[in-house]
């Protein structure tokens, strides 16, 4: 006779996987790029990324590190501009490319165990930095 207090449970759902193999697979670290997986048929679209991606670097050098006025160094401000726009485009690309996706809950266990303390730390020592300079009569 068989005794049923110590029986398992039956399964929850028997025929279902207890998750999405495809998920699994990106949050181990596979098909990192999957999402652009169809790009390389498609090079008009490349193109387009990349006439986009390098428009909106040169007007983020335009606005943020700034546009040099007009006057007879035109045309070296007009090469330092292009140098600054494509080291950013590369510089965005590079990371993109070498560095991992990082999920949230690696993003709040750094901002926990890191920032937190850093922001803390920050703010302690600018305090005594004042007090310090109040004291001193600097």
């Amino acid at each position: 006779m068989r005794n049923e207090a110590l029986a398992p449970p039956p399964p929850a759902a028997p025929r279902r996987a207890a998750f999405a193999p495809v998920h699994a697979l990106v949050q181990l670290g596979a098909f990192v790029g999957k999402e652009l997986s169809e790009v390389r048929r498609q090079p008009k679209l490349i193109l387009s990324l990349i006439v986009g991606f390098i428009l909106f670097n040169l007007l983020v050098v335009g606005i943020f590190i700034g546009w040099l006025a007009i006057n007879l160094d035109w045309v070296i401000g007009l090469f330092w501009f292009l140098g600054k726009a494509i080291g950013l485009s590369a510089f965005f690309v590079l990371m993109r490319g070498t560095l991992p996706r990082v999920r949230i809950d690696e993003l709040m266990g750094f901002a926990w165990k890191w920032l937190v303390p850093a922001a803390l730390l920050n703010i302690f020592v600018t305090a005594g930095a004042i007090l310090v300079i109040k004291e001193l009569n600097l």
